[in-house]
């Protein structure tokens, strides 16, 4: 290929890949997905739920409230576990729920979640919704276990 060619090629691939860089910049600026915040303090006695105010949070402001689904199971590291739960976050907007697998470091008291937000199950507002939560921090382990959490993660809102 002459090097005329290659030029005008690759000017070409540039400028396209540029073009499709701008329309998904569009296309996000005007998506229903918003990016989610939030700090909680869950408390959990026994095996009962986990559950706690959610505070600067924005459209999240309301309460969490995990119920285990499944017993710890091992790591290959043996001060790591990790279990399932549902997830419901109820607001003033509807409940949003989801399902939740959990990792817990015994060795330095850290937990870090990821919940996968359930559109069918959600109410009000959250009604549709899909995407993602993550929450992470560091738990007192004495009783009450008591974990201090930060929420991120992104909510695409449904079509209501």
């Amino acid at each position: 290929m002459s090097r005329i060619r290659t030029l005008v090629i690759t000017r070409a691939a540039a400028v396209v890949a540029l073009g499709l860089f701008l329309l998904a910049e569009s296309a996000w600026g005007q998506s229903n997905c918003k990016q989610a915040k939030g700090d909680t303090v869950v408390v959990s006695v026994g095996a009962g739920p986990a559950s706690g105010p959610i505070t600067n949070g924005g459209d999240l402001n309301g309460t969490v409230t995990q119920v285990f689904t499944s017993a710890p199971f091992a790591t290959p590291d043996p001060s790591i576990v990790s279990f399932a739960g549902d997830l419901t976050i109820t607001t003033n907007q509807g409940q949003l729920k989801a399902s939740v697998v959990n990792l817990f470091d015994f060795s330095n008291s850290v937990g870090s979640s990821q919940a996968r937000i359930n559109p069918a199950a959600s109410t009000g507002r959250f009604a549709g919704a899909t995407g993602f939560l993550f929450f992470n921090g560091v738990a007192t382990i004495s009783s009450p276990f008591t974990d201090h959490l930060e929420i991120t993660g992104q909510i695409c809102f449904g079509a209501n």
